[in-house]
């Protein structure tokens, strides 16, 4: 019954940040107010940034999707209510541990 794109729908990780992220992430709050704009110009940061949004966003996507799927399932077609649910539970902890990104 699962759909064809149910093995697709997996839990993309989050990027690594550059070193000048946690540098920054070092700075206290006085001194992260007084960075530039310059600063997340830089492409390694741009990069970071952009990259982080869209792995937060395909999971969003993919825990929507996956809940849409869940409740589509019959009640009683058991088997695959445990894969969707084992899923579902499967990327919500690891959103967790990424600092709870959704």
């Amino acid at each position: 019954m699962l759909v064809d794109h149910f093995d697709t729908m997996k839990y993309m990780p989050m990027p690594t940040p550059p070193v000048e992220m946690y540098q920054y992430w070092e700075l206290d709050v006085d001194r992260k107010k007084k960075v530039s704009a310059e600063f997340f110009k830089q492409e390694a940061v741009k990069n970071y940034v952009n990259d982080k949004y869209e792995a937060e966003q395909k999971n969003r996507h993919i825990l929507e999707w996956l809940t849409d799927l869940l409740s589509k399932i019959p009640k009683d077609d058991v088997a695959n209510r445990e894969k969707v649910i084992d899923r579902i539970k499967g990327i919500r902890s690891k959103v967790q541990i990424d600092k709870g990104a959704i």
